[in-house]
């Protein structure tokens, strides 16, 4: 059989090309005239002819089973039909000799030219076809039919089909089959390359990857040849996510996806100590905070300091990745953090007016607070708390506090007005945001961005602006306290510096300063609950409703 042409996906479903009833019902006359009269026929010019000539009715698409129709009528020759029995190996590219009567005895298929079963090039033109997009045309259109095979029964024959035949094939042929989807996944809701199948694997990363169903077993050799691996390894899942790189391009990762991905840095952090991840980095390939796949070197992640620049910063200039993406896993690969690529600096340095007070608060007052061990315990402990709440933050050390907070009271002062800018480095690009309108109704509108605050790069230098009457001077502190300890929420602290000295504990109980969640006061939070056994009482209220799963 000559090599097939991979016909347009659309043509195998479009009833233009169908033939009229009456024509087909025609040819299969002529076709019946000619068997009545086949001895008197019969010979290798007449059938090399006839074997060529489209005119034996035939279909095209899935075959008419127990009565109901799902493919197109056609003409075709015997040198491009197949088989009944052969359908699952070539009915998209292949018209199929669905009528018995039309089928002449096995000994003239050879001078007829009809394969059983059908040539390797028929089939590969055929699984070419069916795997175009995840073979989403193609199950779209599956008949949910009685007598029908399945997808994955249809799957096996294939793959019985080149295990017979597996020895014969070329290494192009073999190169060929590697790119082709057509084993059924995720419950047949896609077809697969095998490249995508895994012998064993830990975790969920469909729709990118799935675990060898059991059925597929007696053929693991075949299936290693195409691209089966055992199980996941940094360097499978390294060009996992490079391969889908350059497959999606520029377009959204759907929510499935998006958290396949997730998973797969997740695993090769976890993994960050074996063997081929460690010149990984300049290569990485994470979600953008768009959902599509990007080199981790183009983007930033927002940390702790940096997140007090994104209201204020022309953020088109910069890509992030996705917020989802944990901070650990954008510090494993090396992804550079918001405050190292966006500097703050003064944009008024040298017209600063220096305040000793601003309405009572005045400066001498904060810097005696900050210097009291009183006040140092105090913060320590409200530190201490966080850590429960957000186990990312590390568990504080007072010593550290102290030095930080006296280095504070050095470099602290009072000024009567803020103005700064954002540049992006390397290049000092001025990227900072203006509102039209003025942030507060007492600030006068100016091209200029102004704060209340500033902290330099290397906090050398703590400046605190006079604020509108309805803002806390003290407040102002303890933003300033917390943005410099890196803590993660800005932390209570204005009325420490207001009480009487050495009330500064009694202020934290009586307040509740501290940061215990509900979950800690009863013994372990949320996570006390997984496993545990549902109650009688409530387990009429508990229902489950299982969802197909959306790929």
């Amino acid at each position: 059989m000559k090599d097939a042409v991979i016909p347009n996906e659309l043509s195998v479903w479009n009833p233009k090309n169908e033939v009229s009833f009456e024509i087909w019902v025609l040819a299969e006359t002529l076709v019946k005239t000619i068997f009545s009269n086949f001895d008197v026929l019969y010979g290798n010019n007449f059938c090399n002819l006839l074997g060529k000539i489209a005119c034996i009715p035939a279909e095209k698409g899935f075959p008419n089973i127990g009565g109901k129709r799902s493919g197109n009528r056609v003409l075709s020759s015997y040198s491009e039909a197949i088989l009944m029995k052969d359908w699952p190996l070539a009915w998209s590219c292949a018209p199929i000799l669905s009528i018995q009567s039309v089928v002449l005895p096995e000994y003239a298929w050879g001078p007829l030219q009809l394969s059983s079963p059908p040539a390797f090039s028929c089939v590969l033109s055929h699984l070419q076809v069916i795997g175009r997009n995840g073979g989403e045309d193609t199950l779209a259109h599956w008949p949910a039919i009685s007598g029908i095979k399945t997808v994955d029964e249809v799957a096996l024959e294939i793959l019985r089909y080149l295990d017979k035949f597996w020895s014969s094939l070329s290494s192009s042929d073999i190169t060929k089959l590697q790119q082709v989807a057509f084993l059924p996944a995720a419950n047949g809701t896609r077809l697969v390359k095998a490249s995508s199948l895994f012998g064993r694997l830990t975790i969920n990363l469909s729709p990118f990857a799935f675990e060898l169903p059991s059925a597929y077993l007696p053929y693991v050799k075949i299936l290693r040849d195409l691209g089966l691996q055992d199980s996941l390894s940094v360097a499978s899942a390294r060009n996992l996510l490079s391969d889908l790189q350059t497959v999606y391009g520029y377009q959204r990762l759907n929510p499935n996806e998006f958290c396949a991905a997730l998973e797969i840095l997740h695993f090769i952090c976890d993994e960050k100590n074996s063997p081929g991840i460690s010149n990984w980095d300049s290569e990485a390939i994470v979600p953008d905070d768009g959902c599509r796949l990007v080199h981790a070197k183009s983007c930033v992640y927002i940390d702790c300091r940096g997140s007090h620049y994104v209201k204020h910063i022309d953020t088109s200039r910069i890509r992030f990745v996705h917020q989802d993406l944990p901070e650990r896993v954008s510090e494993a690969l090396g992804i550079k953090r918001l405050s190292d690529v966006v500097k703050e600096e003064l944009d008024n340095g040298e017209n600063l007016c220096e305040l000793e007070c601003i309405g009572s608060i005045s400066l001498v007052a904060i810097r005696h607070k900050l210097l009291s061990e009183s006040v140092q315990v105090t913060v320590w402990r409200i530190l201490t708390t966080l850590v429960s709440s957000h186990p990312g933050y590390g568990r504080p050390n007072l010593e550290t506090i102290q030095k930080t907070l006296v280095s504070i009271e050095k470099r602290l002062k009072f000024v009567k007005c803020l103005y700064t800018r954002f540049l992006l480095l390397p290049k000092s690009v001025n990227i900072t945001l203006v509102s039209k309108n003025s942030v507060l109704l007492e600030w006068d509108t100016t091209l200029q961005h102004r704060a209340l605050y500033f902290i330099d790069q290397f906090k050398t230098r703590v400046l605190i602006a006079e604020p509108p009457n309805y803002i806390a001077v003290t407040d102002l502190v303890s933003a300033v306290i917390s943005h410099i300890l890196d803590s993660p929420v800005s932390l209570p602290l204005g009325s420490l510096f207001l009480c009487p000295e050495y009330s500064e504990t009694a202020v934290l109980d009586v307040l509740k300063l501290c940061f215990h969640t509900r979950g800690s006061e009863f013994g372990g939070g949320i996570e006390t609950f997984l496993g545990k056994e549902i109650l009688p009482q409530d387990a009429t209220r508990v229902q489950f409703h299982p969802l197909r799963p959306f790929y």
